[in-house]
């Protein structure tokens, strides 16, 4: 959200063509892919122990 302010601010008038819909879902779908890209070790290294 603070670039698109900052691209609004320095670029006003590119920031109307820049700044979509499909932009925004673009972005969106980038962030959870690298998300779910590193989480992926994570699930892979976790060991179960078992406590009596």
């Amino acid at each position: 959200m603070s670039v698109e302010r900052y691209y609004a601010i320095m670029h006003p008038v590119k920031s109307r063509y820049q700044c979509t819909m499909s932009q925004a879902r673009r972005v969106i779908l980038i962030i959870w892919f690298l998300s779910f890209i590193t989480a992926i070790p994570i699930v892979f290294a976790q060991k179960a122990y078992r406590f009596s």
